[in-house]
């Protein structure tokens, strides 16, 4: 995608910023008891920052970090997003 960037006093380029969009679409296995950790990942303009609800024993950083060892068995479901200056971008998870 081409974007327009307008040219500012002195020659530097407004930089057009990228809404996040979550390229992690997928996790691995959770299983109770078995440290897990994964790395989430996004498109867009940097800074992108992290945040949501996550299983219980597992944490999110704000850097994407998905990490810890799940300690309740059954189904899960959760929704992290992605946020930077140019907007937010929502994934959800779910599995048993």
């Amino acid at each position: 995608m081409w974007l327009w960037q307008p040219l500012l006093a002195g020659g530097a380029h407004l930089q057009a910023t990228v809404a996040p969009t979550v390229t992690t679409t997928t996790l691995s296995a959770l299983q109770v008891g078995i440290a897990f950790s994964q790395q989430l990942a996004a498109t867009g303009t940097a800074t992108i920052t992290w945040s949501g609800t996550v299983p219980d024993g597992l944490t999110l950083s704000s850097t994407g970090l998905l990490e810890g060892t799940p300690t309740t068995a059954g189904a899960y479901s959760f929704t992290v997003t992605a946020t930077n200056a140019g907007g937010s971008d929502d994934q959800a998870y779910s599995g048993t």
